[in-house]
């Protein structure tokens, strides 16, 4: 990791390799794979724009694009007002078994999103980094400033916590 990471010694080489993970990330934060583009290139502008301002004794390139990459989108959905649009929802009339169906996958939902944010922060982001965004230890360490080895650890604790607390909010609602 440390070896791509060195390697990166332009901002061409620095934007290849992080502008994909980026956008994933930002897409499954923002909900919209446009508005996760846009915050990315806004992002990657910021740092083009500040490369040689970089200051390589206080973090990685990387750290530095992440740190930078939460400050936005923190802004972005401090600031974002969805507009909710029902034109033509009088026209949807659903099935019983479809609505028996949605009502129990939002009930699982509903108690996955309780016990997530049951968790600790640092297990809750681990836990959405591993398994919704598909990071590796690595990449997951280094977003939360730690090791692989307490990674796996937290990793470990959330999901047995979370087998233990989503059972029990499922007997609850179904």
């Amino acid at each position: 990791m440390r070896d791509i990471q060195a390697s990166c010694s332009t901002y061409e080489e620095f934007y290849e390799l992080y502008h994909p993970m980026i956008v994933r990330y930002l897409t499954g934060k923002c909900g919209s794979p446009q508005d996760a583009e846009e915050l990315a290139n806004e992002c990657f502008l910021y740092c083009y724009k500040n490369w040689d301002k970089y200051d390589e004794t206080k973090s990685t390139r990387k750290t530095w694009l992440f740190l930078i990459v939460k400050s936005r989108l923190k802004n972005f959905l401090r600031d974002r007002k969805q507009m909710l649009s029902l034109d033509g929802f009088e026209k949807i009339i659903p099935d019983k078994d479809i609505i028996d169906q949605t009502v129990r996958l939002q009930a699982m939902r509903d108690a996955l999103a309780k016990v997530l944010q049951m968790l600790p922060k640092n297990q809750r982001e681990a836990v959405v980094l591993r398994f919704f965004r598909q990071w590796d230890d690595a990449e997951i360490a280094e977003w939360l400033g730690t090791t692989k080895g307490n990674v796996r650890v937290l990793i470990h604790r959330a999901l047995q916590f979370m087998n233990r607390e989503y059972e029990s909010f499922l007997r609850q609602v179904l």
